[in-house]
């Protein structure tokens, strides 16, 4: 049956496959036409067996497109992530820089004014330069919670689309195996396959 050999179509992936899946079911439907019955239950039944294919088509492009758009989320967040990562990296590298220059001053200060750079002096400037590291540690640590929560944020988006595109592809799935059943269903009642009337012999 055409309409049967048309479903594989329905995920290539391609416009090819709406062509492939309206053939396959408009063959489906016109051999049944061709078999005799009323014009009006043949066009009925192709119209039936067309709208079935595109309702099908319909949904599992829609999963894709679901798929796809999570997927360039993701791409998306994972350049903003490497983008604060680096200006990160320039941020803590100017503050280290800073630091350096600040000591340096502090030392030279100390030493213009005739204090011996140990006991205090030396405690002092060892404190000032850990609270100098703190504030860059702290710079450091906040542009990775924020690179790490961009990344999640695509992560989910990538996830949530791989959802959609397989629920999408089971409903189009679906839709189509019912039509299917519809079409053959249909058929036989209007004696468009098996023996006429759809009745068959049980002995």
């Amino acid at each position: 049956m055409n309409l049967v050999a048309a479903i594989p179509s329905l995920f290539a992936g391609s416009s090819a496959a709406a062509g492939a899946t309206a053939a396959g079911v408009g063959g489906a439907a016109a051999g049944a036409a061709a078999g005799g019955g009323g014009l009006l239950s043949s066009l009925a039944m192709v119209g039936s067996a067309v709208g079935t294919g595109i309702s099908a088509f319909s949904q599992i492009q829609a999963g894709r497109a679901a798929y796809k758009s999570g997927k360039a989320a993701n791409q998306v967040a994972e350049q903003r992530a490497r983008q604060a990562e680096l200006e990160s990296q320039e941020r803590t590298s100017r503050m280290r820089d800073e630091n350096r220059r600040r000591l340096s001053a502090m030392r030279a200060r100390m030493a213009s004014s005739g204090t011996t750079i140990a006991g205090s002096a030396l405690d002092f400037l060892g404190e000032s330069a850990r609270r100098l590291e703190t504030r860059v540690q702290d710079e450091a640590r906040r542009a990775s919670l924020d690179a790490a929560n961009e990344r999640f944020g695509g992560q989910v988006a990538l996830w949530e689309g791989g959802e959609a595109r397989r629920s999408s592809s089971l409903r189009g799935f679906g839709t189509l195996l019912e039509g299917v059943g519809s079409f053959y269903n249909q058929g036989v009642k209007h004696g468009k396959f098996g023996p006429p009337g759809g009745t068959y012999r049980t002995s």
